[in-house]
């Protein structure tokens, strides 16, 4: 009744909410009439703060594999400002790998200045972003692509051999998203042998001719392919391909090799023609492709090519590739006596 203003302080107020306030006297068992709601009031939230910028990423070969390892050292959890004067720690939640693969002419003209390269085409042939979180869908269970011991993260990516590469890495937690790392060294993983060819397919031309015909292999190891290496071997229909039990004499099998030079011939379908090969056995064949580190994965043919002797009868050779041409392992029993 004499005008003293009245105060209070309300508390286990959430940040980043409005709230509007009114007053109620309390005497006695009669209600008393409720204020008019104050002004809406929104509780101001602390900036975020992102995680500092991670340490520059240090490449390692994973020896027999198109794989490098990475290793950068992490910062410590940094602390957020306010919440009663205090701060609290904000926990790392993962990484984003960047994965560039560069361009001849960013080599060319950047050379070492790496931080200085536009990651944009001409300068890329590629780019591609790898999200590492700790943990996995199922938070009991931890992710085994990235581990953290002693202030240092590391992880593996799949290269291909001999490209070059640079890497940079995010730190991101639930504040944000930390600026790019200063970028690693140029990576180029080594070379390896080609893979196998593919879709190869032997068909008998007729007399002691056959022809294969394949594709090149998907993954030439970083070198160009240099020639094919073409394996046959011959053994007598029932000798099992592979010389059996009881095959000696000229029941043997008999291989041979050469190497094909590939200047002239089609990068997306390559043929060969075999001549002077043995009539009246069974032949099988196979193929690999070869770079300077050496010979590739051997594709085998799934079909073994049978050449009749002269002797054989004219119906039969009439019948052309229908009876040439047997599944690999086939019962002996199936081909000319």
């Amino acid at each position: 009744d004499d005008g003293t203003a009245l105060c209070a302080q309300v508390g286990g107020l959430c940040l980043g909410y409005a709230y509007s306030f009114a007053v109620q006297a309390a005497a006695g068992h009669e209600p008393w009439p409720t204020s008019e709601s104050s002004e809406p009031v929104i509780m101001g939230c602390p900036p975020l703060i992102p995680p500092p910028a991670q340490g520059r990423p240090t490449c390692t070969a994973i020896l027999g594999t198109a794989k490098v390892q990475l290793t950068w050292a992490t910062c410590p959890s940094h602390a957020l400002e306010g919440g009663g004067g205090g701060g609290c720690p904000v926990a790392v939640l993962g990484y984003r790998l960047h994965v560039f693969c560069l361009g001849a002419a960013a080599i060319e003209m950047y050379g070492a200045r790496l931080d200085a390269i536009p990651m944009q085409p001409p300068w890329l042939e590629s780019a591609a972003v790898k999200n590492l979180s700790f943990r996995q869908v199922d938070p009991e269970c931890l992710n085994s692509e990235i581990s953290e011991e002693g202030g240092v993260v590391s992880t593996s990516c799949d290269v291909c051999p001999g490209l070059p590469y640079c890497f940079e890495v995010q730190a991101f937690t639930a504040q944000g998203l930390s600026e790019p790392s200063p970028r690693s060294e140029v990576f180029r993983s080594s070379c390896t042998v080609p893979s196998a060819c593919r879709g190869l397919v032997a068909r008998w031309l007729g007399g002691r001719e056959v022809r294969l015909s394949w594709q090149p292999p998907s993954d030439t190891g970083g070198l160009p392919v240099t020639s094919y290496r073409v394996a046959s071997s011959a053994s007598p229909r029932g000798g099992g391909g592979g010389g059996g039990a009881g095959a000696t004499g000229q029941d043997a099998v008999v291989s041979t090799h050469q190497h094909l030079r590939i200047e002239g011939n089609s990068s997306y379908w390559l043929r060969h023609t075999l001549s002077d090969l043995q009539a009246g056995a069974e032949h099988s064949f196979s193929i690999c492709a070869v770079n300077d580190c050496g010979l590739g994965e051997e594709a085998i043919a799934p079909w073994t090519v049978w050449l009749p002797t002269p002797e054989d009868s004219p119906s039969r050779q009439a019948l052309g590739d229908t009876l040439a041409v047997a599944p690999r392992g086939a019962a002996g029993d199936t081909g000319p006596g």
